[in-house]
């Protein structure tokens, strides 16, 4: 081996080394995915690059691009939901055009686009690691030619690197997620379990009951389950049983319906605190079948009552047959904003054009103290419940 190709050989054991170690305290995902774009842009001698992670209303969303001249192309993909990215994403193996101007291309809308931005090649490859596929990464190239030999295999290796470091971030953010969930969850069961019982000794009601009360005052003072239980348990709230509140035009669960809230802070953490409460909650009532559409358009509304009303910010999911009922309220004016026109490569920002589309209906209540917007989706699969 040449003291260059050594030279070079060092290089790529660097990044494949730097490339998996995702485990440091300061790690930031989309830093780390732009600094993976610019150095597969360098070893592949590529002029952009762009990664797509999995997830989204389209299967996979762009989530970093090197190279700007590629942009109009990767946009463009993205509104016909077409190209090798997704092709690659759906076969689970890699995918390309090695020359945008042949003729009877898969994509035929994608040549022109190509053309006008200087890009003659695209090639696709997997983000998989035993299995499992975390994205596509995606080669542009401004001459028309395959991405093979050593290049192709070389493609392979940072691919797979990159898989193997976003899993193990991913892991082991969930284990700390879960040990402190663990922790919180145990901390707030206990008050909530005390003044369950206070509650149905001193109204003379069963304990489902006490706990309708307890989250139904918490729903409209704003407040946690668990904060307001400890009130009753130190004997600084009296709950009286009382009608439950009404819903003012937000649609009802139907007969049996489970029912679940929670209080969140009107920061940039609320949307992904959400999406994860009404995972967890569709999960433990065994309904996860549409639980990805059920996070997004929770995802949006909690985004939209975080920029545009004021905090804290109320969920509720109430399950019941046949439909799901989704509730986020904030102590905004009555009306909801309207996102502007959505720019293609982005998951956000989309707001109540997504709901409008996906959600069975919805709609919005103002209220005294701000407004409640909701959604509702079919839920065939309740009828086991």
């Amino acid at each position: 081996m040449t003291a260059a190709g050594a030279g070079a050989s060092s290089r790529i054991h660097e990044i494949l080394v730097e490339l998996t170690d995702t485990l440091g305290p300061d790690f930031e995902v989309s830093g780390y995915l732009d600094r993976f774009c610019s150095l597969c842009a360098e070893l592949l001698d590529v002029p952009a690059t762009a990664v797509f992670l999995t997830g989204g209303p389209r299967g996979i969303g762009l989530a970093a691009l090197h190279g700007e001249q590629a942009r109009t192309l990767i946009r463009h993909e993205l509104d016909l939901v077409s190209g090798p990215a997704f092709d690659c994403h759906r076969t689970g193996r890699p995918a390309g055009c090695d020359d945008f101007a042949a003729p009877a291309l898969p994509w035929p809308a994608l040549g022109p686009a190509a053309a006008a931005c200087g890009i003659a090649a695209e090639h696709a490859v997997p983000m998989r690691l035993r299995g499992e596929t975390v994205g596509v990464l995606t080669l542009l190239s401004a001459s028309p030619g395959a991405i093979a030999g050593d290049r192709g295999a070389l493609a392979v290796s940072l691919a797979s690197a990159a898989a193997s470091g976003l899993l193990h971030h991913r892991d082991r953010a969930r284990r700390t997620e879960i040990a402190m969930d663990l922790r919180t969850a145990l901390d707030d069961a206990v008050p909530v379990e005390q003044a369950k019982g206070i509650l149905a000794e001193r109204l003379s009601i069963d304990v489902a009951e006490s706990l309708v009360l307890l989250s139904e005052y918490a729903w409209a003072q704003f407040r946690r389950v668990p904060d307001v239980a400890a009130d009753v348990v130190a004997g600084r709230l009296d709950i009286v049983k009382e009608p439950l509140p009404t819903r003012l035009g937000v649609p009802e669960a139907g007969r049996g319906a489970h029912q679940a809230s929670v209080v969140l802070e009107a920061d940039a953490t609320a949307p992904r605190a959400a999406r994860g409460f009404v995972a967890a909650m569709l999960r433990s009532w065994g309904l996860t079948e549409y639980a990805d559409t059920a996070c997004l358009l929770t995802s949006e509304l909690v985004t939209n009552a975080v920029r545009h009303g004021r905090g804290p910010v109320g969920l509720r999911i109430s399950l019941g047959r046949p439909e799901t009922v989704v509730e986020v309220r904030d102590h905004g004016a009555g009306e909801v904003r309207r996102s502007r026109a959505p720019v293609a490569d982005t998951e956000s920002g989309r707001g109540l054009a997504i709901v409008e589309l996906l959600a069975d209906r919805w709609g919005v209540v103002p209220g005294d103290e701000g407004k409640t917007v909701w959604f509702v989706l079919s839920n065939a699969a309740a009828q086991a419940l």
